[in-house]
């Protein structure tokens, strides 16, 4: 993948992309099968406990975002020279 930080742009290749989503739709299928031999057919839906863990998702989620523009923000001020 190659960025252009003064752009925004960011140019990845078919092949890449077609890596990237065939790793994203693996890892979804690991996760919707782990679901099932965890908590089987008999599984009771807490929503209060579902909620809890998409909050969980949600800020690790953000601290990765997080981390990433404050890469992008030290990239770009290297770049510009400050």
């Amino acid at each position: 993948m190659s960025n252009d930080l003064l752009t925004g742009k960011h140019r990845t290749s078919a092949s890449e992309d077609k890596k990237r989503i065939e790793s994203f739709v693996t890892s979804m299928l690991v996760k919707m099968a782990s679901g099932k031999e965890e908590h089987g057919a008999d599984n009771v839906f807490n929503p209060v406990e579902e909620a809890m863990d998409e909050c969980v998702d949600i800020a690790n989620y953000a601290m990765v975002m997080y981390f990433r523009l404050d890469n992008l923000r030290k990239r770009m001020e290297e770049i510009s020279g400050d």
